[in-house]
């Protein structure tokens, strides 16, 4: 049996009933996370220069967060995609940032199709799942995948996922859409520190909820498109080491409770890999108390393994998200790493300059498993080992806690009121009857 037929039987055989009770709890708590990073994105540049686009596109199809106009569905993943990575706020796994891609096409799919929160919990499980076994195939490397983004090569394959299994598509029609899907893959990491890299997101939302629309309508693709010569795992994967791979891998991992066991929240918006380095700072900021920043006069970190895409000149805006020198140097500085951390106002401060020009970043094998990071301040050195960060699925956080990450990021967009009515809706997603009263709220409709 080919994979994709595998597949399809898994996504389109999955019930709400079947779902573990740890992977609803974490699809709840993503999508929650994702609505208020996305809130957090209001206003932002991405949203404004892609907004001034689209809502040139009106429809009544599906909703757009923080707008009152609607749009059409593909183009409402696109916005929502896109709202929600660009402040790199978002939750993390094995196969890219997945509740950007996979959130934005349910809202969007099931805001039309009237879905159910029962509905779009087994939608969001069932398009996790092809997505972990997916990646559980590749060998991801210092350039991702051959200098391909993750978020950008398997989101739309989630995305088409998530929205054929709103609209109900069989089991052919579904690997017809995947084989759409994969023909929309794209997003390389050298965009990594633009507004480029969210829009990856976005992008990879908007295809899969097209795939899916598009072969619920009769288009035709390869219906083996993940596994077959030429095919996806292939051409945009795997080229250097596609006859090696054991295709059943992936089917064997389908269904494994991979939501709950490995997907990661981020308590910091800049990428996943600085988080554990911000603690690290946090930590040993906390030991030069009472003596201040202006003594430092070397930092450095040591990694073992140093990502392409991290070598990025450390800059406010987006390109400070994807730095060492620059999140731990705000950290040290400011006790905290905020949205306001990657302002041009925050960068311009001639101290956090100071910091940047003492820093230096090193590859050494022998400096554990996620680096070391060592502060020189008044003559003494101080070390301390970086570590995996609280929020990574190893080192789990409460439901409490997102539903607080959320409220700051949506009170000021939504007010208190409004944020907290949307976080109760989420988190009783599975007695939701309709999408209607919660995408009024995001959309500031209500």
């Amino acid at each position: 049996m080919e994979l994709g037929q595998k597949f399809a039987d898994f996504v389109t055989g999955l019930r709400f009933e079947q779902v573990d009770p740890r992977d609803l709890e974490t699809a709840k708590q993503s999508i929650l996370d994702f609505l208020g990073v996305a809130l957090a994105g209001v206003g932002e540049l991405p949203e404004q220069i892609l907004w001034s686009r689209v809502s040139r596109c009106s429809s009544d199809e599906a909703s757009v967060i923080g707008q009152t106009q609607k749009t059409t569905s593909w183009l409402a993943a696109l916005v929502n995609g896109t709202l929600g990575h660009s402040l790199d706020f978002d939750d993390t796994a094995g196969f890219g940032h997945a509740s950007v891609i996979i959130v934005p096409a349910l809202l969007a799919c099931g805001e039309r199709a009237q879905s159910t929160g029962k509905e779009l919990l087994t939608a969001y499980v069932a398009a996790f799942e092809v997505g972990f076994a997916l990646n559980s195939l590749t060998r991801r490397g210092e350039d991702e995948h051959h200098g391909m983004h993750a978020t950008g090569i398997f989101g739309p394959i989630t995305s088409a996922t998530a929205a054929g299994k709103i609209a109900g598509l069989d089991g052919e029609t579904m690997r017809q859409a995947w084989g759409i899907a994969v023909s929309q893959s794209a997003g390389v990491t050298g965009n990594f520190g633009t507004h480029t890299k969210p829009l990856h997101a976005g992008l990879a939302s908007q295809a899969g909820v097209l795939a899916a629309e598009l072969a619920a309508g009769g288009f035709t693709s390869n219906p083996n498109a993940f596994d077959a010569p030429l095919g996806f795992m292939y051409s945009v994967v795997a080229p250097a080491y596609f006859p090696e791979i054991d295709f059943s891998k992936a089917s064997d991992a389908l269904g494994q409770n991979n939501l709950s066991s490995s997907l990661s929240f981020k308590k910091y918006p800049c990428g996943f890999i600085a988080q554990g380095a911000i603690d690290a700072a946090l930590k040993l900021r906390s030991q030069l108390l009472p003596r201040g920043a202006d003594e430092i006069t070397s930092i450095k970190v040591r990694v073992p393994m140093l990502e392409s895409f991290f070598r990025v000149s450390p800059t406010g805006d987006v390109a400070g998200k994807f730095s060492y020198q620059y999140t731990a140097a705000c950290a040290l500085l400011d006790g905290q790493v905020t949205k306001w951390s990657f302002s041009d106002e925050a960068f311009q401060r001639p101290e956090l300059k100071g910091l940047l020009d003492s820093f230096s970043v090193e590859v050494d094998a022998e400096s554990g498993p996620h680096g070391i990071l060592s502060v020189e301040a008044g003559g003494q050195e101080l070390v301390q080992q970086i570590e995996l960060p609280t929020g990574h699925a190893s080192r789990p956080i409460s439901t409490e806690e997102i539903r607080q990450k959320f409220m700051l990021n949506a009170e000021p967009v939504l007010g208190s009121q409004h944020a907290g009515e949307i976080a109760s809706m989420v988190l009783d997603l599975e007695n939701l009857p309709n999408l209607a009263a919660l995408m009024d709220r995001l959309a500031t409709r209500n």
